[in-house]
């Protein structure tokens, strides 16, 4: 019974991966013949489809959001190119296509900010530890800790005293590597799930509390990006703007990332 049951199980993970297969060949295709709307169909359609098989990897999926993304730019339907883009770069941070077309459907919006102002070497670490997933940090760290073991280990040989020293100094600077790169690892997995974020999916005012009634603060056009806080009686949020300026919008208005 139980081969059975695994059998049953296989043949249909296989007919569930078949048909996303399906369903991004027909969306490439419709794409690559400008038929950006029944792209978007199918995209959305593996995307689904994926999320009841769960056949994909998180860089398979991250190669659809941001087709799904360009479908949508080709519409100029920008604020979902947004939330595409944002979700493609959740899934893979590395995915540099998905970054700069990102950066580009940005310039198209209504709303521009002025970033908070940082010094320039936490911008230049953001950058690194941005560069790369938490899994390819994770990584790292556990070759340098296998040079640091393997190297400090070579201490322990009566070789000459010079050899020994060269091999402790690589020994510290690899595991001063190792911690780094798990650092890196942490800060960026934190990046993903501490740090929600959502998009404007339809022009709304923010306000300085979470009332109807209280004083608005400005108006957010489709496409913003907003960094969630908390949730506040269930249908409001209190969100982070781009410039820092923290502000109430209602929930039905917003996608998450």
């Amino acid at each position: 019974m139980k081969e059975i049951s695994l059998f049953l199980l296989l043949t249909l993970s296989c007919i569930l991966h078949a048909q996303a297969g399906n369903d991004k060949a027909t969306a490439d295709q419709a794409y690559q013949h400008k038929n950006y709307v029944e792209a978007v169909r199918s995209y959305e359609a593996c995307l689904k489809q994926d999320e009841k098989s769960h056949t994909l990897t998180d860089k398979q999926r991250a190669e659809l959001q941001y087709n799904l993304g360009n479908a949508y730019y080709r519409q100029q339907r920008f604020a979902h190119a947004v939330l595409a883009y944002r979700r493609a770069l959740q899934l893979n941070p590395a995915h540099t296509d998905a970054a700069f077309n990102l950066q580009l459907t940005t310039t198209k919006l209504t709303d521009h900010f002025d970033a908070p102002s940082e010094m320039f070497f936490v911008s230049w670490t953001k950058r690194i530890i941005y560069s790369q997933s938490a899994a390819t940090w994770g990584i790292c760290a556990l070759l340098a800790l296998i040079v640091t073991l393997s190297v400090g280990m070579c201490c322990l040989f009566p070789w000459k005293l010079w050899l020994r020293r060269t091999a402790l100094t690589v020994a510290c600077l690899a595991g001063s590597c190792a911690i780094a790169f798990e650092c890196f690892a942490h800060l960026q997995t934190n990046r993903l799930t501490d740090n929600r974020l959502a998009v404007v999916m339809q022009t709304t005012i923010v306000r300085n509390s979470p009332s109807a009634t209280a004083k608005e603060i400005r108006e957010l056009h489709e496409g913003t990006t907003v960094t969630v806080k908390e949730i506040f009686k269930d249908q409001w949020l209190q969100v982070q703007l781009p410039d820092g300026t923290e502000a109430y919008v209602t929930k039905e208005k917003l996608a998450f990332v």
